[in-house]
């Protein structure tokens, strides 16, 4: 039994744009189970050792295992082993992170003897891989893999020449030909072998038919020979048709993610077809499979072609029927698009990735605007998707969301409300969060946390009467919700404050009589109303239990002490007025204010104890 270690300095490579702002190593998972038994095929013995390079999700990695051969795989981005993505925590053992493009040295050990040596390769594999290398390191990758590549072992990869930007991301680092990528490799002492390069046709884990408009080399290094490929393909007819299927039902599934698209089964059928001609079942899969792909002539006579040969078969008299409604009514002129789109955005849904089915329902509401069920669909996951991005405090991304939206939303209540609450919280456009507030309460929206952001958007926009307008209702509706109290309080606060200011003690005092919650432990509300009646000599005995609670609650004692300090003074009590405005300058030695009124008791207290000795 034999376990696999790796040696690197650099575990991860740390300036590689798909490490950075990961995007394929985030969602690639490529298989096909063709090209494994064709590579299989080309050797004499098993179990194989094989390298897979660049292994993003570990599809194929996991595949070889599962087919009793060695393998693991090696990927520059740590984002699927921590995220445990695809395959990582499934063959934990047999995936590693590391920079390929630096020394790294893959060991093995046995787990019975305890021996240890480095590890060689009947294969390595690198799909889509050199191109995110940069020029000046691609060397390096070719040393280490010369290193590991054992006497007679293949290189086989497919490389992209096309530029792949991503907003501001370049993640192709070098974007040459086919000669170019030929010639570089052959002047490394490398060989490619144009008949094995054949030998694969189609059944690639990444190429053309794959969903990737990449070239492949079969690589041998040195002076070693190429395997002499079988004759006959190493599956039967079978297989082809059974891999078509699964090949339609991933892409429909996973949509790019894979290397098993639509375009892939319709190959295989088509193959299986020279084979064994029209089969039972056989024209159905390609009938179907061409509808996904939006095909309908095509698919419509592929079914005919069925029910001729097999009239009972129900599955061909179904899609057919559906074909020539969608064909005689012109439905939509991508239905197969939309259809294909739509499947794979709820599947995604499903398995929770919302990222990938957003983008595949855009993709089916853009081909079919007037289809309900992709738009409220689509509708549904930007509304988690804002929620969460909200939660994180991610605005500029959750107004990003919001445009996303599909079709005509001005009625649409949830939409206002999340637009209103994202310009709010972002801080920008706070009037015409104002405005969507107001059509999210037009529309039908919960009336209570419309009532509650839109309270205190207008406190901030500094209108106090619709502000306290606005809290009054919410607390209403929910009558023991505190943070609507909280709120309520804080409004009452600044219109009274706004009041006192003009000496209106009696209207500021009538704001807080309106307030029919629960008494706070609020500070500033005692203080506040302590002063409306103390100021206002509206009632003096009450003011002084609102300071002493205000003080009791927290309020700053400076304050509280100074301005109870006056008032002790007007009701006669004059020992506990002299108490506070002593500890008034202590605490604030630079409060002319209380210095002077300290002296004007004094003062009188020095005068009325003259007056009793006198007497």
């Amino acid at each position: 039994m034999l376990k696999f270690t790796l040696n690197t300095e650099k575990p991860v490579a740390v300036d590689s744009p798909d490490h950075l702002v990961p995007h394929g190593t985030k969602q690639d998972n490529s298989r096909n189970p063709l090209f494994n038994k064709k590579l299989y095929a080309l050797f004499d013995h098993k179990p194989l050792y094989i390298l897979d390079l660049g292994c993003a999700g570990g599809a194929f990695v996991r595949d070889c295992l599962d087919d009793g051969h060695l393998a693991i795989g090696l990927e520059g981005s740590d984002y699927s082993r921590k995220t445990a993505r695809a395959e990582w925590p499934k063959i934990p053992d047999n995936l590693f992170t590391c920079d390929i493009a630096a020394d790294f040295q893959v060991k093995c050990r046995d787990l019975i003897s305890g021996e240890e040596a480095n590890a060689r390769f009947d294969v390595v594999t690198a799909w889509e891989v050199m191109e995110h290398i940069r020029k000046e390191d691609l060397q390096r990758v070719c040393d280490n893999v010369i290193r590991h590549l054992r006497p007679g072992g293949l290189w086989i990869m497919s490389v992209a020449d096309f530029q792949d930007r991503v907003g501001k991301i370049d993640y192709h680092q070098t974007v040459e030909d086919k000669d170019w990528w030929e010639d570089f490799f052959h002047r490394g002492g490398f060989r490619n072998h144009p008949q094995l390069v054949d030998y694969f046709g189609h059944d690639w884990i990444r190429g053309p038919l794959q969903g990737s408009p990449s070239f492949h080399f079969v690589l041998t290094y040195g002076d070693e020979q190429p395997p002499k490929p079988p004759l006959t393909p190493p599956y039967d007819e079978g297989e082809l048709i059974k891999v078509g299927i699964q090949a339609r039902e991933q892409a429909l599934a996973e949509g790019t993610v894979s290397s098993l698209t639509l375009e892939y089964a319709i190959y295989l059928f088509d193959e299986a077809r020279k084979r064994l001609g029209d089969v039972e079942g056989l024209n159905y899969q390609r009938s179907l499979t061409l509808f996904h792909l939006g095909r309908f002539e095509e698919a419509r006579k592929a079914a005919q072609v069925e029910l001729r040969l097999h009239p009972r078969h129900k599955g061909a008299q179904k899609l057919l029927s559906h074909l020539d409604s969608v064909l005689r009514g012109k439905e939509v002129q991508d239905l197969g698009g939309f259809w294909m789109h739509y499947n794979r955005g709820v599947h995604l849904r499903e398995k929770g990735d919302l990222k990938a089915s957003c983008e595949e329902l855009q993709l089916a509401v853009s081909l079919r605007p007037e289809d309900e069920r992709a738009s409220q669909e689509l509708r549904e996951i930007l509304k988690i998707m804002i929620g969460r991005a909200m939660e994180r405090k991610e605005w500029p991304e959750a107004l990003s969301l919001l445009e996303r939206f599909p079709g005509e939303y001005p009625n649409d209540p949830e939409w206002h409300y999340l637009k209103a609450r994202v310009l709010h919280e972002q801080g920008t456009e706070l009037q015409q969060a104002h405005i969507n507030y107001s059509l999210a309460l037009r529309f039908g929206f919960d009336e209570f946390w419309v009532r509650f952001y839109r309270g205190i958007l207008l406190r901030e926009l500094k209108d106090i009467d619709a502000s306290r307008t606005d809290l009054e209702r919410a607390l209403e509706l929910r009558p023991t919700h505190q943070d609507a109290a909280q709120h309520l309080r804080q409004t009452i606060k600044v219109d009274a404050r706004e009041s006192m200011q003009r000496n209106q003690y009696a209207a500021a005092l009538l704001l807080f009589q309106r307030f029919s919650g629960e008494l706070p432990a609020d500070p500033e509300w005692h203080y506040l109303k302590a002063q409306c009646l103390h100021f206002g000599q509206l009632d003096l005995r009450l003011a002084l239990q609102q300071y002493d609670r205000a003080l009791e609650y927290g309020y700053d004692e400076p304050s509280v002490r100074f301005y109870r300090g006056i008032l002790l003074h007007q009701l006669g009590e004059l020992d506990r007025s002299r108490v506070d405005l002593e500890r008034a300058v202590e605490l604030q030695p630079t409060n002319i204010a209380a210095i002077q009124h300290l002296h004007e008791i004094q003062k009188v207290s020095q005068e009325g104890r003259e007056g009793g000795n006198q007497a």
